[in-house]
This record gives C-alpha cells, sequence and structure tokens, in this order.
C-alpha cells in the first residue's frame, strides 16, 4: 500500500524515471508502478487461507464464510464503481464538479465502514465527548451508517456521466472494483476446495488459460457480464496464485521454504521471459509476459520479508508503515480527500517540488504522510474495514 500510495501520486511530478511510472499503452516495459498493483493481489490472496481458518476457529461454518465473501465483495465493488465514476462525471448536469463528488463518496464510505466501537470505553484522557457518544449505545452509529447509505443512494440517482451521450454510474470497476471480483472467485475456489491443494492449483491454472486466450482475443466477451471472468482472468491469476502460495508454505517445513519458494519465483520469471518471445510485456493490455514477472517477482519479495520478520524477528523494522497494512483501506482513501482539497484550492506546495527528484522525494513523503494521518486516525476511532 505504501508503495501504490507513491506510485499513484507520481502523475501530480513531473521529469522522473520513466521506469518509476506504468508503461504507456503498446510499450514493451515493465515499470515499478505495473508491479505494485499484482504485489497486493498476491498479498491479498497469500491471507485468505489465514483469515478463514481463524473464522473457522471461531465457530464459523462454511454458509457464514460465504455470506463474508459475498458482503466483502460487493462493497468492494460498489466502492471500486463510484470512485471510477467520478472521472466521468458530468458537472454541469450532476450540479456538482468531480472534488465535490469525492469528498461526497469519502464522507459516505467512512460513515458507511467505520469500525465504530461495540462498548462504553472509559478511564482514558479526553473521553467527555466519547462517554455521550458511546452512551447512545449502537443507535447513533446505526444512524451514521444510514446517512451514508442515503448518501451514495443520492448520488446514484443524481449522477450524470459526461460523453457522447448522456449517461448514468458505469460499470467500471477501478482498482477496488477488481480487487472484489477477485477476492469473490478466488476465496470462492478456496472455499470450494476444502484445503485441496490440487483444486487450487487447478483454477490458478484456469485462470492463466483465459490471461493467454484472452490476450491472444480468443474469447471476446465486451459488454457481457462473462468479461468479468474472462477480461479479469489476469487479476484472478495474481490473488489465486498468492492463494496458492499460502497454502503451500503451511505444507512444508521452513527448512524448504527458501528452495520451493525461491524455485517457484524463478520458475515464474522464466516463465515471464520466454513468454516474451510471443506477447510485449504490459500491464494495460495483461499479457501473460506481464502475469508471470509480476508472479515471480511478487513470490521472491514475499520471501525476502519471510527471510527478515519470519526468520530473524526484525518485524520491528515495518512499524513505520504498519498502518498501511492494518488499515489498509483508510490508507487509500486518504489520498482522494488530499486531491480533492488540493483541486479546489490548488497546490500547497511550490513548483520546484513537483519536478525531478524533489518530485519523486516529494511522493516519498507524501506516501509516508498519508501513514502518519491514516495512523493518527485510527487512535481517533476512525478506520475503515468490510
Amino acid at each position: 500500500m505504501t508503495l501504490m500510495i507513491f506510485v499513484n501520486d507520481l502523475p501530480w511530478s513531473k521529469n522522473f524515471p520513466h521506469w518509476l511510472e506504468h508503461a504507456h499503452p503498446g510499450e514493451d516495459m515493465l515499470g515499478l508502478a505495473d508491479i505494485v498493483f499484482p504485489a497486493f493481489l498476491f498479498i491479498v490472496g497469500m491471507s485468505i487461507p489465514f483469515a478463514f481458518e481463524n473464522r473457522k476457529a471461531k465457530g464459523d461454518g462454511d454458509g457464514k464464510i460465504f455470506l463474508h465473501i459475498l458482503v466483502r465483495s460487493f462493497s468492494l465493488i460498489t466502492i471500486g464503481v463510484l470512485i471510477a465514476n467520478r472521472r466521468l462525471i458530468n458537472a454541469e448536469m450532476t450540479g456538482y464538479d468531480i472534488n465535490v463528488y469525492s469528498l461526497i463518496i469519502m464522507a459516505a464510505f467512512f460513515l458507511i465502514w467505520n469500525i465504530y466501537p461495540k462498548k462504553r470505553i472509559s478511564g482514558e484522557v479526553g473521553e467527555e465527548f466519547k462517554a455521550m457518544v458511546y452512551c447512545k449505545g449502537n443507535l447513533m452509529f446505526t444512524i451514521f451508517r444510514w446517512i451514508g447509505i442515503i448518501t451514495l443512494v443520492f448520488i446514484v440517482l443524481t449522477f450524470r456521466s459526461a460523453g457522447e451521450s448522456v449517461g448514468y454510474i458505469k460499470p467500471s470497476w477501478g482498482i477496488l472494483g477488481t480487487i472484489g471480483w477477485s477476492y469473490l472467485f478466488c476465496a470462492s475456489a478456496y472455499l470450494i476446495s476444502r484445503k485441496n491443494l490440487l483444486v487450487v492449483l487447478g483454477f490458478c491454472l484456469l485462470y492463466y488459460l483465459l490471461t493467454i486466450l484472452n490476450t491472444e482475443r480468443v474469447i471476446s466477451l465486451n459488454g457481457h457480464l462473462l468479461q468479468v471472468v474472462a477480461g479479469s482472468s489476469v487479476a484472478y491469476a495474481f490473488t489465486i496464485s498468492g492463494v496458492a502460495a499460502s497454502m503451500i508454505l503451511r505444507r512444508i517445513e521452513q527448512k524448504n521454504v527458501f528452495l520451493v519458494f525461491g524455485g517457484v519465483g524463478l520458475g515464474a520469471i522464466l516463465l515471464g521471459l520466454l513468454s516474451h518471445n510471443f506477447w510485449i510485456i504490459s500491464k494495460i493490455a495483461g499479457t501473460p509476459g506481464w502475469m508471470f514477472l509480476c508472479i515471480g517477482i511478487s513470490t521472491l519479495l514475499f520471501l525476502a520479508v519471510y527471510f527478515v520478520v519470519d526468520v530473524h524477528g526484525k518485524e520491528k523494522w515495518f512499524n513505520i508503515i504498519k498502518p498501511a497494512g492494518t488499515a489498509t483501506l483508510t490508507c487509500y482513501m486518504l489520498p482522494y480527500i488530499y486531491y480533492s482539497i488540493r483541486n479546489m484550492t490548488g497546490p500547497f506546495l511550490p513548483d520546484p517540488l513537483y519536478d525531478g527528484p524533489l518530485g519523486v522525494i516529494k511522493c516519498i513523503a507524501f506516501a509516508f504522510f498519508i501513514i502518519g494521518m491514516t495512523a493518527l486516525l485510527g487512535r481517533l476511532g476512525v478506520k475503515l474495514k468490510l
């Protein structure tokens, strides 16, 4: 998430190294920004087996877990669609511009998906206002959520999109929507597998194959719901690969982790390089070369983190970015609020800080600023969770 904030802030700067950003349409290149989202999906996949086993340990059955999958997926898709549509807004017909729209939906997201306290907390400094709120019980928080829901309904009903013909909210998934669909298909696949690694590996092969077929235009499902499966299969490939990696990790001894994961990571990179003979490496085109390279890189990055944290116990090294992992959704939302306010008021920083090496340093500083704000909000009881 830290890297995602960094690369998403780069377009506000100029004259920085091209390898830091996304490859352009049709360009045969793998930039740093092209690796970040696949690695994030890989991590999402790795977390699924651990999360589900924790739920089962608490007594949740398959039916309750599947309901959780549906609710979380629907929430992610809803948020993703509303965020993605902000760039399509027709300000004149809607009555408000992209910045106001962004601030309204962000406020609604926080009202709906904030983790509200379940009981009164006492004995802390400055709790008078909090005590007043907590004494109301869950009713006040329920009202907050309904205000958020009604706000989103209002947004959907009043939204008008720009283009050749005026329309309404369009099924454009965006980052979070893609994560939602990936979670739905891959978490369901893990649930169906009943911890059978061969079944999960079968899903891996399926999504790899769909990615190849989609790249070759063997399947053309534009405008159909099935495009969700075929057109986004490369995203599912990253996520299900993470699921498989997590299952393998739980099955092998620690002394074999480096051999197995090192071999898998290097093997995937080799597949990516070999596939370069047939397809370009392109995130925008979702090519097999990009897919295999990112799976390999994600696997090796996991191995590096495993070496530092699990083998040598240096998890404290990552405390500075911990809020980005424990309050990921909050961390992802905050830049949208910042950019909307910035667009309405003008740049907060002098122009030289958006240019060249200073621009890159500014993007790094911005990422840590957002993480710091996420930590602060968490202390104030503001933290999103689906």
